[in-house]
């Protein structure tokens, strides 16, 4: 289970400025910093990994994986 709650949005030149907390059952026993099982959106976080591998996991939790391809 996922539960998340935009908390305060403000009209930014660029970008928005958000700021959303998220539960994930899945972290449930892990102490975030709004509590156990709770995350930030501005947890984001972009990994570089081995063989050009780039993993970016979200708040909840989840991570996407990408590969740099050279044409």
């Amino acid at each position: 289970m996922i539960y998340s709650k935009k908390d305060i949005s403000l009209a930014a030149p660029g970008a928005d400025l958000e700021f959303i907390h998220t539960y994930s059952n899945k972290n449930r026993y892990e102490l975030g910093p709004l509590g156990y099982g709770w995350s930030h959106n501005y947890m984001s976080r972009v990994q570089v990994g081995s063989c050009g591998r780039i993993y970016v996991t979200g708040a909840d939790g989840g991570t996407a994986r990408f590969r740099i391809v050279n044409e």
